[in-house]
C-alpha cells in the first residue's frame, strides 16, 4: 500500500508545475510556452465603496491592462481568472506608456472581461482573485524596465455606474512541466513497481 501512495505521489509530481514568487526588485520574466504570471489581485475596495452607494457589491465587468517592453509585440497570450479561462489568445499592440520612471513607446494588451455570477459572487467573499497571463506562443520575455512587474498591470472592477481599481499585491511565475517529463518517469516507475511485487511475492 505504501508503494502505491508513493507512486501516485511521484506521478503527480512529475506533472505539476512549480510555482515561485516574484519579488519587486525584478522588472522582467521570461516565459516558455505555458507558463504564468499570476497576479494576486485586492478586490475588497469594489465592495466596499458600493456599498457606501448602496449599489450591488458584486462586480459585474473586470477591465484590465498589461504593458512591457516593444519586444513582446510578437507574443500572444490568454488571460485566466481563479483558474478559469475567460479571454485569449490575445495580442500585443503597439501603444505609447506615460510614467514616472519610463516614458516612451510599449507593447499593451488589454481587455474587458464580463465576470459571470459565480466569479462575481467568489470575489466578493473571498475579496481576491487570482489573475494569470499565460504564454501560448514562443519564449516570451514580459516587462517594462524599471517598473516592476507588479506595476505593469493595471485593473479595475465596475458594476452598474461603479469603477474601482483593484491593485496586485503580489505576483508570481508557475512553470509549466517540460513536455515529455510524464512520458520518461511512468516507464520507468512501471517497471520499478513490478519489481517490487515480485520481490514481494518471492519473500511470500
Amino acid at each position: 500500500m505504501r508503494s502505491m501512495r508513493f507512486l501516485a505521489l511521484i506521478l503527480f509530481s512529475a506533472g505539476a508545475g512549480r510555482s515561485a514568487g516574484i519579488s519587486d526588485a525584478e522588472s522582467t520574466v521570461l516565459l516558455h510556452q505555458g507558463d504564468s504570471l499570476i497576479f494576486q489581485i485586492q478586490t475588497s475596495s469594489f465592495g466596499y465603496n458600493a456599498s457606501r452607494f448602496g449599489l450591488s457589491t458584486g462586480p459585474s465587468d473586470l477591465n484590465f491592462s498589461f504593458v512591457s517592453a516593444p519586444a513582446a509585440m510578437s507574443g500572444n497570450i490568454s488571460v485566466w481568472l481563479d483558474s478559469a479561462v475567460v479571454s485569449g489568445p490575445l495580442s500585443f499592440a503597439a501603444a505609447q506608456y506615460y510614467g514616472s520612471q519610463y516614458q516612451g513607446p510599449v507593447a499593451a494588451v488589454q481587455a474587458l472581461l464580463h465576470l459571470s455570477p459565480l466569479l462575481s459572487s467568489q470575489i466578493l467573499s473571498s475579496q481576491t482573485l487570482d489573475l494569470a497571463i499565460r504564454n501560448e506562443g514562443p519564449d516570451l520575455e514580459l516587462g517594462l524596465p524599471p517598473n516592476s512587474l507588479r506595476q505593469d498591470l493595471s485593473v479595475s472592477l465596475s458594476g452598474g455606474p461603479l469603477t474601482v481599481g483593484a491593485p496586485a499585491s503580489a505576483v508570481s511565475l508557475d512553470s509549466a512541466p517540460e513536455p515529455g517529463t510524464a512520458a520518461l518517469i511512468v516507464p520507468a516507475l512501471g517497471i520499478w513497481y513490478l519489481a517490487g511485487v515480485r520481490r514481494a511475492a518471492n519473500r511470500s
